[in-house]
């Protein structure tokens, strides 16, 4: 329970970390670097605060659930969606990489949060803003 996210069944902000931190640990370690890289992309709802306080705290955590399984249907193998906390997820991608298949992935990610979200009978609409490192 200490690195899932209690919510949405995801790893949470420290499994992220230290699955980070071995990743990093691995690639420094191998004789073969090339096409060993990863990109992380920090995926943040904007105006969740809003859903909360109009459609209340059940409707948010249903929002939740539904936002961490699209990101899932996002990512590749050997990739991994973690939730921070509120509404921010990070993904560790490792199955697009550099700057090129992170903006593809987030431009998949935008496109599968674009479409609207019903939850017990509520239709929730919104948008997210992504970073990419």
């Amino acid at each position: 329970m200490a690195l899932e996210d209690q919510v949405t069944g995801l790893t949470n902000r420290n499994y992220f970390f230290e699955h980070l931190d071995l990743t990093c640990h691995a690639l420094s370690q191998s004789d073969e670097i090339d096409g060993q890289e990863f990109c992380v992309l920090q995926v943040d709802i904007d105006q969740f605060k809003r859903v909360n306080d109009s459609l209340g705290h059940t409707i948010g955590d249903g929002l939740l659930r539904e936002i961490a399984n699209r990101l899932q249907t996002c990512i590749g193998e050997g990739d991994n969606v973690s939730r921070f906390g509120g509404d921010e997820f990070s993904i560790l991608l490792r199955s697009k990489v550099g700057v090129q298949g992170g903006e593809e992935m987030a431009e998949k990610i935008l496109t599968h949060l674009a479409r609207p979200f019903l939850i017990q009978g509520q239709t929730v609409n919104l948008c997210c803003s992504i970073g990419m490192w």
